[in-house]
């Protein structure tokens, strides 16, 4: 539910090549001149702010402490499958213990 409202979100606003594209490689030694390198510094950081304010506060510790929006969208995606697969063995237990 969660990757589906946030993919939908960052969609919207453009922003989903941040989150399934790396830092491109700059042409240049001066990356600060690179608009490819700029355009996606400028995408990442927006895409961070999206997910950090669209997390509950309980959440925000994990998103505040990567540096992409690809590491985020990961860490989401590893902690909220794990608390689903928590809650299907909870289930699991209680329709085992009905029979």
């Amino acid at each position: 539910m969660w990757a589906a409202y946030h993919h939908a979100q960052l969609k919207k606003e453009k922003l989903w090549t941040a989150v399934v594209m790396n830092r491109p490689a700059s042409d240049s030694d001066d990356k600060k001149s690179d608009p490819v390198v700029e355009a996606w510094v400028a995408m990442n950081e927006a895409a961070l702010a999206t997910i950090q304010m669209s997390v509950t506060p309980v959440h925000l510790n994990t998103v505040t402490s990567v540096d992409t929006a690809k590491e985020e969208w990961d860490a989401l995606k590893v902690m909220f499958a794990a608390r689903a697969n928590a809650q299907l063995l909870l289930l699991m237990d209680e329709l085992s213990s009905l029979e």
